[in-house]
This record gives C-alpha cells, sequence and structure tokens, in this order.
C-alpha cells in the first residue's frame, strides 16, 4: 500500500524568544553617599563577571589627577592608575576590554601614591610622591610593560607638570624645577637640574606654602613654562639653538579700572578733571577730544600717563561739543591663579575667586602697563680685584626704559644713568648707542645695571643689551 507524505504550513504561531536564566533584583541598604561605589562580581563555570565599580572599589583610593592620552582616559587613584576603554572615556570597568588598572609598586611603599600623569615619547609618565615610572602602553591591556623607573625623585603638584615639547617634562619636585628629559640614543629618561639658579628661592616658597597650590601652563606663543608658587610666576625661557636657559618672575597682577568722572560738555572747547598726583591713569580720545594736556606731558592719542598734579586739562573739538573721551585711574591688583589652560592658541587662568583671565588679552598681543625690572648680578668682567672706573653705559632697547647701575655691593646703591627721552618703540631710535654713551663716574671692582620700564608705556618694550664702560684701575 503507498504511502503518502503531506505538508501543511504552520501558521499562527509567534516568533521565537530566547530563554533566559534567572533575573535578580538587587537592592543596596542605607543612605547613598557622594563617593559611595558599587560593585559585583558573578561567578559561574561558564567564566566570571563583574559589573560596577570593581576597578575603582578599594575604599584608600583618592583621585589626583586625570588626564588624555592615546585615544584613553588614565586617573591616578592613590596607590593606582586606571584606564578608559579605548575611545570611549565612560568605560571603566572589567566588561570594558581596554579598561583596567595597574598597582604603583616601588621601593617606598604605601606612601608613594601618584600624584601626577605625563607623556614622553610616546609613553605613560606616571609620577609618584617619590618616584616616577615610565611605562609603554598598548590597546590590550595585557601589553603594557614598566619601562624605566626613577627613584628620589617625584611631585605632589599634580598642575605643575607640563610638556616641553615630546623630549622634556617639567616638575615641581621637593628641591625645586626639574625636568625629566630623554637622551637622543637612548631615549631613556633622566633628571635635569633645569630649576637649580632658582632653588633657594622655590625651597622657600615650598616651605612656606607647600606645592598642593601651584599650577603651571605652557605658552603657546613663546614656549615658555610657567608656573605659579606662593604669590609668583615662575617662568623658564628655553631656547636650545640660542643657548639660551633663564628663569623670570612674573607677578600675577591685572590693571583695575575706575572711571574718573568728567564734565559733560566742553566749554570753550576745554574740560578739567581731578587726579591724584603719581597715581597712573589711562586716557581714551573719543570723537571730540584733540588732547590732554598732564603738566609739561600732551598726549594726543589713547595711552597712559603719571599724574604730574592734581588736575590734567582736555581739549576738545568745539566750544560746547559733549565729552566722548574716557578717563580711568589705574590700580595694579593681585590674584591668586588656581587653573591655566590654553584654548584657541590663548592662555586661560582662573583666580582664587572665579574670574577667568586671558594672558595677551583675546588677541594675544595686548600690553598694558605692567612692569618689567631686568637687573644683572653684581659683575666683574672676571677681573674681581681690579678697580674699575665706569665712565658710562650704553643700552640696546626699544620703549621706555630707565636704566640704574652701581659699583658699590655692600650698600647696594643705584644711581640712575639714562631714563627713556621721547620712546618711540623703535630700537634704532631708541637705544643709546648714538648718544655716545650715557655718561657717570663709578668706581669699584664690581658693577649692576637695572633696567626697568616706565608703568605709563603700556605697549611692547624689548631690550636687547647691556653694556658698561670702564678704565682700568689699580688692583686691589
Amino acid at each position: 500500500m503507498p504511502t503518502n507524505t503531506y505538508t501543511y504550513p504552520f501558521s499562527g504561531g509567534s516568533t521565537g524568544i530566547a530563554g533566559y536564566g534567572d533575573r535578580w533584583l538587587i537592592s543596596f541598604g542605607g543612605t547613598w553617599a557622594i563617593g559611595d561605589k558599587w560593585g559585583l562580581t558573578f561567578t559561574s563555570t561558564a567564566g566570571d563577571y563583574d559589573v560596577g565599580s570593581i576597578n575603582f572599589f578599594s575604599a584608600s583610593l583618592v583621585l589626583n589627577v586625570c588626564i588624555t592620552f592615546n585615544d584613553r582616559v588614565y586617573i591616578g587613584a592613590g596607590t593606582q592608575f586606571n584606564f578608559s576603554d579605548n575611545g570611549d572615556p565612560t568605560g571603566w570597568e572589567v566588561q570594558n576590554p581596554g579598561a583596567g588598572e595597574v598597582a604603583y609598586l616601588s621601593y617606598f611603599g604605601g606612601q608613594d601614591a601618584i600624584w601626577a600623569l605625563s607623556q614622553l615619547q610616546g609613553r605613560l609618565v606616571v609620577i609618584a610622591r617619590r618616584s616616577i615610572q615610565i611605562w609603554t602602553v598598548d590597546a590590550d591591556p595585557a601589553n603594557f610593560a614598566l619601562v624605566q623607573e626613577l627613584d628620589n625623585i617625584g611631585t605632589k603638584a599634580p598642575l605643575a607638570v607640563q610638556n616641553l615639547g615630546d623630549f622634556d617634562v617639567v616638575i615641581l619636585d621637593d628641591t625645586g624645577f626639574r625636568s625629566l628629559r630623554t637622551r637622543e640614543v637612548t631615549l631613556n629618561a633622566y633628571p635635569d637640574d633645569i630649576g637649580t639658579p632658582i632653588d633657594s628661592l622655590v625651597q622657600s616658597d615650598i616651605q612656606s606654602v607647600g606645592v598642593t597650590g601651584a599650577c603651571a601652563i605652557v605658552d603657546p606663543l613663546t614656549k615658555t613654562y610657567m608656573c605659579y608658587l606662593n604669590g609668583k610666576i615662575y617662568v623658564y625661557s628655553r631656547w636650545p639653538s640660542s643657548k639660551i636657559s633663564a628663569w623670570s618672575i612674573f607677578k600675577p597682577t591685572y590693571e583695575a579700572y575706575t572711571t574718573v568722572t568728567v564734565g559733560a560738555n566742553y566749554v570753550a572747547s576745554v574740560l578739567t578733571a581731578t587726579v591724584v598726583l603719581n597715581s597712573i591713569y589711562k586716557w581714551t580720545p573719543g570723537a571730540h577730544e584733540t588732547s590732554l594736556v598732564n603738566g609739561t606731558q600732551t598726549l594726543t592719542a589713547a595711552g597712559y600717563f603719571k599724574a604730574q598734579g592734581t588736575s590734567v586739562t582736555i581739549n576738545g573739538t568745539g566750544a560746547t561739543v559733549t565729552y566722548t573721551g574716557l578717563l580711568q585711574l589705574v590700580t595694579v591688583t593681585t590674584f591668586t591663579p588656581t587653573k591655566f589652560v590654553v584654548y584657541n592658541g590663548i592662555v586661560y587662568c582662573r583666580d582664587a575667586a572665579g574670574h577667568i583671565f586671558a594672558y595677551g588679552g583675546l588677541n594675544g598681543t595686548t600690553y598694558d602697563g605692567t612692569v618689567v625690572t631686568v637687573q644683572t648680578p653684581w659683575m666683574d668682567d672676571k677681573k674681581p680685584k681690579m678697580t674699575k672706573l665706569i665712565e658710562g653705559y650704553d643700552a640696546a632697547i626699544a620703549g621706555f626704559w630707565h636704566i640704574k647701575a652701581g659699583a658699590d655691593p655692600t650698600s647696594g646703591t643705584l644711581a640712575t644713568v639714562y631714563d627713556g627721552i621721547a620712546p618711540t618703540g623703535n630700537e634704532t631710535a631708541d637705544s643709546t648707542f648714538d648718544l655716545l654713551a650715557v655718561s657717570i663716574s663709578q668706581t669699584g671692582t664690581h658693577f649692576l645695571i637695572q633696567a626697568t620700564t616706565d608703568p605709563t608705556w603700556g605697549q611692547v618694550a624689548t631690550l636687547s643689551e647691556l653694556q658698561a664702560h670702564y678704565n682700568a684701575g689699580e688692583k686691589s
């Protein structure tokens, strides 16, 4: 008997649903507080699985520093550093394949917590309190490798760590500013004592206030390292090709302006404004102003002036026109930097009061009346025992400079040898060489020269050279 096979289509059903394992509802008791973390570890014959903050679960972790490097975010946390998943700054846990943490092990034990992170020649620099480790990193955390360890150098100032190019990392150590510089042949890092000339000043500041408040930046325009510490900004200028390596000190100040009341309308084309003798003012003429007369000085354009009396005269374009200028009292005010950043090529600074300052203005080339002082040490021209009969000084300068000099280290007395004469801002016109040296008579074995800008200049001022001219006297 034949066998018949029938095929019937299945209809009216629904798509299959994948099976699920057990579902668990987990509750956390107590009150949730800022800084609390949670994590769960699941173990099974198929493998272990972690969720939550397992990589940050240690109660002793203190997050000190955070940077981005090679498509990851790195955090220095107590005695370990953590890193996020590749390309994912929110993925930090075991379930993120590129994330993880590395324990920081050194000879200095638990006291050697991580305080700063940086990069050098494509490697991660992990900076602890008393030691530094350099690591090669990879997309696969299993390929991380410790390359080099440096002991007896470190920092507690994470915001003071900055890169100078790709061959230098500047840090603030207990002894002063030091750099991790790579050797050209091996690319291994070694400590370089770039801060030796100012060690005594920096160590005194550290003893006074510590280092945790220090913050630094590298100026993208000049490539100089600038670090605030205890009311001063230490500035390191390094141009190897020109064999220049020098430190300067800036004061964190800004100009606060107070508007001076001036009459609303001119009387016979003249207005008089009351000022304070010897105070600094800034005047900006408007459409109806032609000049401002300050004693023997006449301004016909915007600029600063030092009041020579208790009033100034402003001349207008008409007998009764409206005053359209702006006269402001200038007060130099100190602020306390807490953080520097670079944005669109401009250095911005936030101070302790929450103000934001732009270094050099929004164009990076705005100048104010901040006074610059350049002073040489006591010099002897390599003849310390020879009495020198100093006859004059010369300076290659541009702008409004005052120059003082002395030849008596015991008293330290300095005499004015040159005051800028109608400065133009042009080095050819402002320098003293055409004056056949600034004449003065001083006698001593050593001499010192000091150059200071005038607070009324408010423009670029440069100094290229200082010279002393003397005849040899008797040897003492």
